[in-house]
């Protein structure tokens, strides 16, 4: 937990600002979306996509009297809307009512109120943004963005923020045609905004999955949240649409997770059917999802229980057999739906089989990237537990040849999208997973501790030749002397 300004907790860890390559020139060529302050162009955002949005959520918001009235309701105090320079030079160049229009002095009647109205509501969301502004820019680590203009940071969160939300919406499965109804837009602006056909629609929903899940692209949660408020379109839109609930305890791809989280993190708290979680941004929240939900308790009650390891062991890398010398030793293999990373074990007992319980693992091109920011994000944190990337170092351990992955997929933990994918798996775990033999976690050691303990022999075997089994022919042996005594006497 970190202190802000001194007065206050934030939950969660810091946005890491950094600047990946790869990412800008996707970023560049339109395949890949900024949300956040990191990849913006100032100079580019006037008609850009986020312009749009913007322009889209002005004129959803103005045609709705209910929505105005609330905004006009507003008593806007002049310290509210004051901060560097007055409202009408502040930000002006980042702030165009209407890029398309000519000066004051010649619009006519109709195109004066829309700037009224746009001022108006360009005034009211930069005072519900400026009450958690502070907040907001120092959840990011950089200089950069410590040293940005009030202004600039607020306006450039609207913008996005705006952007992610529409986006969001269609990804969670609002039709296109539904919000390019609602709006009074042109054509080729909605076109921009949503796509202009299914084909292109699609790939929006995938460049969307990936924008939001990248390490520094992220939007603080805080943010979004005073989008959707009482006097907001979005707000509106969330209630009045009959959404389906994504399932997270059987949802076992990436794709369906982030829905999932999406879902409880925005959706939740207004429809009433998800409490408020204690994280920074989206990327946090989906990885507290896959390590664990309540993931640092986990991880300490599992410490907790692993005092008593032999402390050799702790910085030793523990060498594993495949998953297929697993097996012929009497070790199964099963795959859950929703389980989470620390929730990986072994079951069984004295007259039951050793069972590995494992998540599934959904292997297709969104999986791949996922977790290459997941593992991106763990190593910007600085986490001691360094969870997704042990997990990924532990199938690389298992899974080291094709059969392993044919023998999985047959019990259910792996899942993968074309039968002959089996070889790409291996290759994949073995590109992505770290090679770090001073990587480790308590709860892996413990797993592995235990598959080790088994000596990978069937469940019967450390009974038929233990000292157990000897007691027992002891005490069946007496048995039987003492019926064969007592039937002589009768």
């Amino acid at each position: 937990m970190m202190m802000l300004h001194g007065t206050s907790q934030f939950p969660g860890p810091r946005i890491i600002k950094h600047k990946d390559d790869k990412a800008v020139c996707e970023f560049q060529s339109g395949l890949f979306y900024a949300y956040g302050p990191l990849y913006a162009n100032p100079e580019a955002e006037a008609g850009s996509i986020t312009q749009v949005a913007w322009t889209y959520f002005v004129d959803q918001t103005r045609r709705d009297p209910d929505l105005m009235n609330k905004i006009k309701g507003i008593q806007m105090l002049p310290e509210q809307i004051m901060s560097e320079s007055p409202p009408d030079l502040e930000g002006q160049d980042e702030w165009k009512g209407n890029p398309n229009g000519t000066s004051s002095d010649h619009q006519n009647a109709t195109e004066e109120i829309k700037r009224e109205d746009e001022k108006m509501i360009k005034d009211y969301y930069r005072i519900k943004i400026g009450e958690v502004v502070k907040e907001a820019k120092s959840v990011y680590d950089g200089p950069n963005i410590d040293e940005m203009r009030e202004s600039r940071f607020i306006y450039m969160m609207i913008n996005h923020g705006c952007l992610f939300l529409l986006q969001m919406f269609v990804f969670l499965g609002l039709g296109v045609n539904q919000l390019k109804d609602l709006s009074g837009l042109s054509g080729p602006d909605l076109d921009i905004l949503f796509g202009s056909d299914h084909k292109d629609i699609e790939t929006r929903k995938n460049r969307f999955t990936k924008s939001a899940v990248f390490p520094g692209n992220q939007i603080p949660l805080l943010v979004l949240k005073k989008l959707i408020d009482s006097s907001s379109f979005f707000k509106k839109v969330v209630l009045e649409e009959n959404w389906e609930k994504p399932s997270s305890s059987s949802s076992s791809s990436p794709d369906l997770v982030l829905k999932s989280v999406l879902y409880d993190l925005i959706l939740g708290p207004v429809l009433k059917t998800h409490t408020q979680e204690a994280t920074t941004d989206i990327l946090h929240g989906l990885h507290s999802r896959l390590v664990g939900k309540h993931g640092n308790e986990a991880l300490a009650l599992i410490d907790s229980k692993t005092n008593n390891l032999d402390t050799q062991t702790d910085n030793q890398r523990i060498p594993m057999s495949s998953v297929t010398e697993m097996y012929s030793k009497g070790m199964h293999f099963k795959g859950v739906s929703g389980m989470a990373i620390t929730e990986i074990k072994i079951k069984g007992s004295v007259f039951t089989k050793k069972v590995l319980h494992l998540p599934v693992f959904t292997f297709n091109e969104m999986t791949k990237y996922l977790y290459k920011c997941l593992k991106g994000y763990e190593n910007d944190q600085g986490q001691s537990e360094k969870v997704v990337n042990y997990y990924l170092q532990f199938l690389r351990d298992i899974v080291q040849r094709d059969q392993d992955v044919l023998l999985l997929r047959q019990k259910g933990v792996i899942q993968v999208q074309v039968q002959n994918d089996d070889h790409e798996v291996v290759e994949y775990l073995g590109e992505v997973a770290t090679d770090d033999a001073t990587l480790t976690t308590h709860h892996f050691r413990t797993v592995k501790l235990a598959i080790t303990h088994h000596h990978l022999k069937p469940w019967y075997y450390k009974y038929l030749t233990g000292p157990l089994f000897s007691i027992t022919l002891s005490i069946i042996s007496l048995t039987f002397s003492i019926l064969a005594y007592f039937s002589r006497k009768t």
